[in-house]
């Protein structure tokens, strides 16, 4: 009937045509039912039909033949009148975080024969979470030639997989500064928090943390990675804006082979590459507390507050970079040089000067081919702290620098 409107009239060919002819209950599944939670102007009217039906099995035999079925991702929330809401009747059914060994098996449905190591360093980055696990074997399908490391060292980055995901969680938050700071709590805590419910009941409901009763953790530390550096910036700025004067700290300094990169003679080819490796740079010295100060043509200028982290930070850089070179097929790789030296630098503005930078410049400069050099200086600070196999040449003048330098080279 034209008058009757589309949920009277689907209304009625359910009852009069539909449930009539069927002899056993007629499930009606839906599945990705979110993709509509943006258009208010549909949700409201649809849900409250789906509710309308649910209530009218209640009165009514020929209503109970009938089945729902509703799949959504409870990421978005939406506000619903609790009378003409579907989603909170009937059964709930949570889809739970894969265990390690279902994570294998879902790496051999996308051809991917998986040990558990490698099932480990995935699930210690996005956890069970089924969403984020499917596109990582999506993603590893779709560019074979991409390593497991790779994927990982960029997961937290805007260049990473994750990004779009990601930033639909920032824009939340942006939105709504209480649930930030609630949630700023919870990744910075080592152990479980407190939360107000409400609070606590939307960072669960997006998927953000996990709840033991009334105590709070964070899902993931993709989650951690990712949105420490934006709450830290948010909260107090980068280093970089806030200070002037001399510092002590750790400077990095990279920069890639020459030899490498004239093995590869298309510009774009050769500019894709090194954006590539930079991603994968800047993500992991993220992760070890490294800010990125600014890049060269061919380099990465990198300082730390600490050291030990600068040296790992190197040290882990080579080696995602050595297996992506192990792993690659067609020869489009790169080697990069990295030095690092422990000094006074000045910060003015964004930008650093001062001789301690000059001299992680000179130290990349001779170090070997995807190999790491560092300073005298450095190797006292992490020799305790770290386990190194070093060898150290006696001191040298190194161009441009007024005083000899202790060059150590940190070998594979």
């Amino acid at each position: 009937e034209e008058d009757a409107g589309s949920k009277a009239n689907c209304t009625t060919y359910f009852e009069e045509y539909l449930l009539p002819q069927a002899d056993s209950p007629l499930v009606l599944c839906l599945d990705d039912v979110d993709l509509i939670f943006p258009y208010k102007e549909i949700y409201e009217d649809f849900f409250a039909l789906l509710r309308f039906w649910y209530e009218r099995a209640k009165s009514r035999k020929l209503w109970k033949k009938l089945r729902l079925a509703v799949a959504y991702s409870t990421e978005v929330y939406i506000p619903l009148n609790i009378n003409q809401s579907p989603f909170n009747v009937g059964v709930p059914v949570d889809l739970p975080e894969f265990t390690p060994s279902q994570v294998q098996e879902l790496a051999k449905i996308h051809g991917q024969d998986w040990n558990i190591n490698q099932v480990e360093q995935l699930m210690a980055m996005v956890g069970g979470y089924p969403y984020l696990l499917e596109l990582a074997f999506a993603h590893l399908n779709s560019y074979p030639d991409l390593t497991l490391p790779q994927l990982l060292a960029m997961a937290p980055t805007e260049s990473g997989i994750y990004s779009d995901h990601l930033r639909k969680h920032l824009l939340t938050l942006e939105q709504d500064p209480e649930l930030a700071l609630a949630f700023k709590k919870v990744v910075k805590a080592t152990e479980a928090v407190q939360l107000q419910p409400t609070q606590a009941y939307k960072l669960n409901r997006m998927g953000l943390i996990n709840l033991s009763g009334n105590q709070a953790q964070l899902r993931c530390q993709l989650y951690r990675q990712y949105f420490r550096e934006y709450l830290k910036s948010q909260a107090q700025g980068s280093l970089q804006t806030e200070t002037s004067g001399n510092i002590l700290v750790a400077i990095a300094f990279t920069n890639v082979v020459d030899s490498t990169t004239q093995m590869i003679s298309n510009p774009e080819e050769k500019l894709e590459l090194l954006n590539r490796d930079f991603q994968i740079m800047e993500s992991i010295c993220q992760q070890y507390e490294g800010k990125l100060i600014k890049s060269t043509e061919d380099g990465l200028l990198i300082y730390f507050a600490s050291a030990v982290k600068a040296v790992a930070c190197a040290r882990e850089i080579q080696n995602i970079l050595t297996q992506a070179t192990a792993t690659t097929t067609n020869n489009k790789v790169l080697s990069h040089r990295i030095g690092i030296h422990l000094g006074e630098v000045f910060f003015s503005g964004k930008d650093v000067m001062g001789t301690g930078v000059n001299i992680a410049a000179r130290l990349q400069s001779k170090a070997k081919p995807g190999g790491i050099c560092i300073s005298e200086a450095v190797y006292q600070v992490v020799k305790s702290q770290l386990t190194l196999q070093v060898t150290c040449s006696e001191s040298q003048q190194l161009k441009g620098i007024p005083e000899p330098v202790k060059v150590c080279h940190i070998m594979p």
